[in-house]
């Protein structure tokens, strides 16, 4: 039996909370309070007014809308390993108000053992959240290497665009501010290939696994050259020009 206990205001439990506070904890971490919390409370399936469950927690923290671009990478895996555990399946998807499930925010602090971890319990590698990007997508746009080849090799699409995370909300209401007092990070929302961010990461490893995957052929050659040429990536760009020529000519 639940001994009384309520939500907040924010319609987050007392799991919600616990899990925020043990966040950044590592391995380290005392999860005796979760086990106590998830045993004897409600919350565990619940989500808050931002849409998230505890298990959203472990990767962000709680009133932020998004991940802040200065958080440090995480992982997070003695909270995950209890929480997922608890749960059922089908909940270990549950996107929040963005859209973003567990797994994209995994992705996006380069969680790479709570990924794995997830995924291990069936979690959807190619679901979209509200800005049209993938967990891979998320790892990729920002520059988590790791996370970026666990999705890869567990088959998640490379054939994708990835929008740019860049908050919009605040435009319309900033029409009236003074340029100079405008927000700084308003920028417009930018779609790019993921070939073509993992050539401005720099990840030559990558490249090569995503053409195994893809095939040498033009189009895959040919926008692997034109990110090259737009990051001045000069040495990779000859190696794509030799290789693309090399497919040109034996289709002659």
């Amino acid at each position: 039996m639940y001994r009384n206990i309520q939500a907040n205001a924010l319609e987050q439990y007392p799991l919600h909370i616990a899990v925020d506070s043990v966040r950044d904890g590592g391995v380290d971490v005392l999860t005796e309070p979760l086990n106590w919390l998830i045993r004897n409370g409600p919350g565990i399936h619940a989500p808050d007014a931002y849409g998230r469950l505890p298990l959203h927690y472990a990767f962000i923290a709680i009133g932020e809308e998004c991940v802040d671009e200065s958080e440090k990478s995480i992982d997070p895996v003695a909270v995950v390993s209890v929480l997922e555990h608890a749960m059922e399946r089908d909940k270990l998807d549950w996107p929040d108000l963005r859209g973003n499930t567990p797994l994209h925010y995994a992705a996006r602090r380069d969680a790479n053992v709570c990924a794995v971890t997830l995924l291990g319990r069936g979690c959807q590698l190619d679901r979209l959240n509200k800005k049209r990007n993938t967990p891979l997508g998320i790892a990729v746009l920002y520059r988590n290497e790791a996370c970026t080849l666990t999705l890869i090799q567990a088959k998640s699409d490379v054939a994708i665009q990835v929008t740019s995370e860049n908050k919009l909300d605040k435009v319309d209401d900033e029409r009236w501010v003074w340029i100079p007092k405008r927000s700084k990070h308003q920028l417009p929302m930018e779609c790019s290939s993921l070939v073509s961010l993992v050539v401005r990461n720099g990840w030559q490893a990558i490249i090569y696994v995503i053409l195994n995957i893809l095939g040498k052929n033009e189009r895959t050659i040919g926008e692997l050259l034109r990110a090259a040429l737009q990051y001045r990536t000069y040495n990779l760009a000859s190696t794509l020009l030799t290789a693309l020529s090399q497919i040109v000519n034996e289709g002659e």
